[in-house]
Formats: structure tokens, sequence, C-alpha cells
């Protein structure tokens, strides 16, 4: 069993985003030297953010933003005055270091707390816009295509059973995994999922917010398919998206049926069809996440059932994090009542994690012997690694 979080996709590229450091990797990458025009979406979160006086406080920030959010609608326009406010707002953002690294987790959970949803459905739709930029970046990962082959080679023994909960959006996990011919989304998420292609959203670029265009969303059904162990998600994924109107869950997949992000440079299907009818399935990091969708719930079942069968567990760049406290609880309570203790417990990490952090994952997995530690962070090298010491 593999538990991976957000150390494993910085593994990636630095440029993914950490709790701690979100905003100021969004402004660096995404927002500075007229960035933002590619991917307004992350400039309207900001505005709302500091609309709503969410960052800590800094009167010289707050007095640009303020101008900005004056001067711009969210349509892209030639503004050279704009631009240059938006600039000073970057060089300011990033020399205060409390801004820099606030933590998204606590933004998000403040947001959550106001009547008006605007700043948390923009900051929602920045995490999407982000690492669909991240994917179009970053088309291969050879971490994770190191992993298939090492998967492949395992579960060519029959006995040895193998399942991966990932606590991260992005999906070049399964993008690898479905290259290699080892999964696949129709049956691989641990829950049903209907389908729709990239071609299906460009269709609706021409339309206007509010367009009734109706995507194609088609069955996995009659399609050859196959997955050797199952990818569960219990955050979402940047591929999964919930017609409300209809109650289906679908999946994006792109021209060659890997699975994918929608591609609109960050601008959410929901800017291009009725608001109401698409939703993205992701679940912000807030303290007291709301996880209603029922596939959620099935998620979390699949969960619990493959903890109780796991022999071992190798953890990647999960820490387990206060948002994420429900998770843990349920994770340590299968542990307190699973008949066989772990036998191994492997927590590979680039943090220097202390004893006390060491001590409860102990505590909450329970393994028979002493934790298997990798302090040298996600790579080639620690999964071959992991083949000789398993």
């Amino acid at each position: 069993m593999f538990v991976l979080g957000a150390g494993a996709s910085r593994s990636i590229t630095e440029k993914s985003p950490l709790m701690n450091d979100f905003f100021g990797k969004a402004i660096e990458y995404y927002i500075i030297n007229e960035e933002w025009k590619q991917y307004p979406q992350i400039l309207l979160a900001l505005i709302e953010v500091e609309k709503n006086r969410l960052f800590p406080s800094n009167v010289i920030i707050e007095a640009i933003a303020d101008k900005i959010c004056q001067r711009y609608d969210g349509n892209v326009k030639e503004d050279s005055e704009l631009n240059d406010l938006i600039q000073q707002y970057c060089k300011v953002f990033i020399e205060d270091a409390t801004r820099y690294g606030a933590n998204l987790e606590n933004i998000f959970s403040m947001a959550d707390n106001l009547e008006d949803r605007s700043a948390f459905n923009r900051m929602l739709y920045a995490i999407n816009a982000v690492f669909s930029k991240l994917h179009q970046d970053i088309s291969e990962v050879k971490n994770y295509q190191e992993l298939a082959c090492i998967l492949s080679g395992a579960m060519s023994d029959s006995k040895t059973g193998v399942s991966i909960i990932t606590f991260n959006y992005d999906i070049w996990l399964e993008k690898e995994m479905q290259k290699a011919g080892l999964w696949h989304p129709g049956n691989g998420y641990g829950v049903e999922f209907d389908y729709v292609t990239v071609a299906d959203i460009k269709k609706i670029l021409p339309f206007k917010s509010g367009s009734q265009y109706p995507l194609q969303i088609r069955s996995f059904e009659n399609n050859n398919y196959s997955s050797r162990f199952l990818i569960l998600k219990p955050h979402g994924s940047l591929s999964w998206y919930y017609d409300t109107e209809n109650s289906k869950k679908f999946v994006m997949l792109d021209s060659d049926g890997i699975v994918s992000d929608n591609k609109n440079k960050g601008w959410e299907i929901t800017d291009y069809v009725n608001d109401s009818d698409y939703v993205p399935l992701l679940i912000p990091p807030t303290f007291a996440k709301e996880r209603n969708n029922s596939l959620f719930g099935e998620i979390d079942k699949q969960i619990q059932e493959k903890l109780s069968d796991a022999d071992v567990v190798v953890i990647i760049g999960w820490s387990m994090p206060e948002t994420d406290i429900g998770h843990v609880g349920k994770i340590e309570d299968v542990f307190n009542h699973k008949k066989k203790r772990l036998s191994k417990l492997v927590v590979c990490d680039t943090r220097h994690i202390n004893d006390r952090l060491y001590s409860r994952f102990e505590s909450v997995f329970k393994p028979k012997e002493q934790i298997g530690k990798y302090p040298y962070g996600f790579s080639i090298e620690f999964l071959r690694w992991l083949s000789c010491n398993m």
C-alpha cells in the first residue's frame, strides 16, 4: 500500500506548491511578468482573498490590491497601468515572508466561514489552474514511470496486492500508470465514472458563461479496459467533475484516451456553461472538509478495506497535516482493530521529520518493526532502494 502526499508532487517539480507556499508559488510562476493574462483565474482568486482581507495584514500590499480590484474584472485587456500595478503587487507580496508563506489551509478555512462564497470558489478554480499549467509543462514523470515498472514486476507474483492512496489533486500518477497498461480510469478509481473528452470541452469555448451548451457525457461500459490495482483519491482529482443536473460523475480524457485535465488555461468549464451544471470534484484543504458527494464515502470504504488487508505501507511526502485529521482518525481506527499488525512502515520525505512525527506514524500505523526512514525525497533512487529493502 502506497500513501502519497504533497511532498510526492513537489519532488517532481519545485513549481508544485505545498500548503505553506501556494500563494507565493502562484505569484512567482503564474502572475508575475504578465503571466496573469494566461491564467487569470489565479489573479481573480487573489483579488477575492484581498477583498476579504484574509491574508496577513500589510497596508502597502492592500492599497495596491484595492487599486487592482477597481481596474480588473476578469477580462484580459491591454492596460499598462493595470499591469504595472500587478507587477508592484507581485514584488511586495514576494518580499513579505508572512504573505508568501500564508498557509492555504488557513486561508481556505477563513473563506469557508464567509457568507459570500466568491473567495472560496475562486481559490478552488485557482488550484485547478495551477495544476493544469503544471501538467502542460510536465507531460512525463520518470519517478512514476519507475514506480510502474516496479509494480508491474511485483504483481507478477499473484500473492502481491497493491493499492495507492493519494491525497494529491494532480494526475501525473494516473497518467503514467495508464500509459504503462497497469491502470484505467474506467475501473481504477474504486468508483464508477462516465467520461468527457477534452475535444468536447473545446467545443464550448466560444460560448459565454451561462450558455446551456450540453457536454457529451459517455459511458465506459462498452470499452475494453482493466486495472491491476486501485488509485484512491479521497480529496478528489483535477480530472473529476460532477454533472449536478443529471447526477453523473465524469472524468476528463485526452484525445488518446489518457486521463487529463480540461486544458482550458485554468478556466473552469463552469465559466462556459451554466454555473450550476458542472462542478469540479476537488475537496479544498479546510479543517471542516465538506465531502457531500457519495463517491467520497465509497472511496473511504475502499481505503479502509485496502488498509485492513495491507501488510506493508509506504508513505511518500505525507505528514498527516491537521486538515487531514479526519482521515488520520479513520486510518488509526483500522489499525486499532486490525488482527494482524503491519509488517513494515516506510516513510519517504525530504523534510527533516522530527522524532515526534515519526512517533505519530508509529502510533497510527502500529508497525511490528521500526519505521524504515528515507529522508532524501521521492526519486528513482528511493524506488530502487525500496525494491532492495522490501
